[in-house]
């Protein structure tokens, strides 16, 4: 219950943000209902005194966000006969919660909605229609919002513009072609409507780090490549010199290789198992971060454990042999794997085996007993 609640001030301020003074609420929907629809089918009274219960205290929670909850009795749900209908609207008080009527639905149920409506008229805060034009053409109707199916939500978005509203809520797509979306900006620019479209993940980090890639393309200039460019850079800096500071205060080498390792291969799995752009910033960013802490740190390992400091040049000379060999032979490896189960597009199996090299060679640190 605390999460619904929290998703309902969260919901209530968004709607009152976009201006709007109501909003419906209605019961989930159940299968013992959608199996009998109309009927009040499985009713119990403990479980509608539970909804109701839980109802009171969401419209608190909505109605302190400065909204005007509606109930709104459905087929299908624990609120859809007269009696179940009537009861919430009597238990609950009139300051918290309004009356939203769907009179198709009322009718469907055996209720008359007529009756229904004069009942409780002092109670009604927002009706419920089925013409789209009559909607647009209310003056009442300031605020719409388009939840309709994927192929109307251009129509009615461009019309409700047209129609002169304040503003326009359309659900994901708002169009279904490029030709339609361009259609309806239009309208939004030329009447002076916005239109807004309806998100979901305000608090996904994939939502979040899509805007960041948005910032970093669009406002400073970067291409695609230039970014995961940049994101790879900014994270590998960022844990080097953190890294290596780590190092020294703990006077340790070892357990830092490994360590940096494992993060290097989580970057790798999520390159190679990503299906979108902002995730792809995100693996570079672990790779990133892994590559700094393990560059800042071997270096150091590598200079400690030099047989000869006489030799320190040439020695210095076959590790970076050592170094750069593979990054060398990896594009000749690398078909191998990418061709696993035909075609030449498995990537995750590539970047599975990029992770195993990487723990193999984070392995062979183990045995060096010259430093900690």
């Amino acid at each position: 219950m605390p999460g619904i609640l929290e998703h309902a001030m969260r919901h209530a301020g968004t709607q009152a943000a976009l201006g709007m003074t109501e909003v419906f609420i209605a019961s989930a929907l159940a299968p013992e209902r959608l199996a009998a629809p109309a009927v009040g089918a499985a009713y119990d009274q403990d479980r509608l005194d539970t909804v109701i219960d839980n109802l009171a205290r969401t419209c608190a929670a909505i109605t302190a966000e400065g909204l005007r909850p509606c109930l709104h009795p459905h087929v299908g749900t624990w609120i859809e006969t007269e009696r179940e209908t009537r009861a919430v609207l009597d238990a609950i008080d009139p300051r918290q919660l309004s009356f939203g009527p769907d009179t198709g639905h009322l009718h469907w149920a055996g209720a008359d909605p007529a009756e229904l409506i004069t009942h409780y008229g002092d109670r009604a805060g927002a009706a419920h229609g089925t013409s789209v034009e009559e909607l647009l053409a209310d003056p009442a109707v300031e605020i719409v919002a388009v939840c309709s199916p994927h192929a109307f939500h251009a129509e009615q978005a461009e019309a409700a513009c047209l129609a002169g509203k304040k503003a326009v809520l359309v659900e994901k797509p708002p169009a279904t072609t490029l030709d339609d979306a361009r259609r309806i900006a239009k309208a939004s620019k030329d009447t002076g409507g916005p239109i807004v479209v309806g998100a979901v993940h305000t608090y996904d980090p994939a939502f979040k780090l899509t805007f960041g890639f948005y910032v970093i393309t669009d406002r400073l200039g970067y291409s695609p490549v230039e970014a995961v460019s940049l994101v790879f850079t900014g994270g590998s800096l960022i844990t080097a010199t953190i890294g290596g500071w780590l190092s020294d205060r703990l006077e340790g080498r070892k357990i830092f290789v490994p360590v940096a390792s494992l993060v290097m291969g989580v970057g790798l799995l999520t390159l190679g198992f990503t299906t979108t752009f902002p995730r792809y910033l995100l693996g570079s960013l672990i790779l990133g971060m892994g590559t700094g802490v393990y560059m800042a740190v071997d270096m150091a390992l590598v200079v400690r454990v030099l047989p000869n400091p006489d030799n320190a040049a040439k020695d210095l000379a076959v590790f970076q042999i050592a170094n750069s060999l593979p990054q060398s032979l990896a594009p000749l490896i690398a078909p191998l794997f990418l061709t696993i189960g035909g075609g030449n597009q498995n990537y995750p199996a590539a970047f599975t085996a990029a992770l195993v090299f990487a723990v193999l060679g984070a392995l062979t640190v183990i045995p060096i007993r010259k430093v900690r």
